[in-house]
């Protein structure tokens, strides 16, 4: 794949600050070519699956209020919609089972543009994947 190139059903792509490409289809999923990154090697490297669904939040502090959802043990915690234009993380498993995690309320849009960041969203915001910053966006 080259740089920012869009293929048939895309309706945008965009480049990240580490080399990433992603075409984003007007379903709001995404598919991103990874590049090789120092420190992850070289197996991750190419085709990644497409997204369920794809938001773009402005900053990295927006970044780490869902960071949470990476901590290990304990109860399954997930991404979800919490109202129009906001997402949040939520209890997956456990006694707080579907409820909102205060402090991770997250404005997100749904168009990429440079300087915003990626957050792709699998099985239902039980996986999650934090993109780098967005350096160049292509349309048709």
């Amino acid at each position: 794949m080259r740089y920012c190139e869009i293929n048939e059903a895309a309706v945008f792509a965009f480049k990240t600050a580490k080399g990433s490409i992603y075409n984003v289809y007007s379903d709001g999923t995404t598919a991103r070519y990874k590049t090789y990154h120092a420190g992850h090697g070289a197996a991750e490297v190419g085709d990644q699956s497409r997204s369920q669904v794809t938001f773009y939040v402005s900053d990295d502090n927006e970044l780490e209020k869902l960071a949470i959802i990476q901590s290990r043990g304990g109860d399954r915690i997930g991404v979800a919609p919490y109202g129009k234009g906001v997402i949040a993380c939520r209890y997956i498993s456990g006694p707080n089972a579907g409820k909102f995690i205060t402090g991770t309320l997250v404005n997100v849009d749904k168009v990429p543009a440079v300087g915003k960041y990626p957050i792709e969203i699998w099985r239902d915001g039980e996986s999650v994947h934090f993109g780098n910053v967005i350096t160049d966006v292509a349309s048709r």
